[in-house]
């Protein structure tokens, strides 16, 4: 869906109703016409604050140190309605030049690459 169109239709966006049609809209334009969309009973259970427990699943991965690292990954409606709104955002923020984390077209190599030549390189992980 074109960038242009996406942030004209978020910034109108005034109801819960515009954004759930404009979620199916977007899941419609990436799965394609034989998409499912969202059921709006569904949706609101999604996303009314609460219990949030029951819309993830958990499963454990073991780590290099020993032991095991918890994982709690979104279930299949949430899972899409959270892509959705990815493109959304993606659409209508434009990360700083310095961010490299999670930015389209950008890695850590890049994050390296303007560290060359440096004495001292100060990371942390927040």
């Amino acid at each position: 869906m074109e960038k242009r169109y996406l942030t004209e239709k978020a910034q109108a966006l005034n109801t819960t109703v515009d954004l759930f049609n404009l979620l199916n809209e977007i899941k419609c334009d990436i799965l394609g016409d034989n998409s499912c969309p969202f059921k709006w009973n569904r949706f609101l259970a999604l996303s009314t604050p609460g219990d949030y427990l029951h819309r993830y699943y958990s499963f454990k991965i073991p780590k290099k140190s020993g032991g095991f690292r918890s994982i709690y990954a979104p279930l299949y409606n949430l899972r899409w309605i959270q892509i959705c709104l990815n493109e959304i955002f993606k659409a209508i923020y434009t990360p700083s030049p310095y961010a490299m984390g999670f930015a389209v077209g950008r890695s850590i190599v890049d994050n390296a690459r303007m560290h060359t030549n440096q004495n001292y390189v100060f990371n942390i992980d927040l």
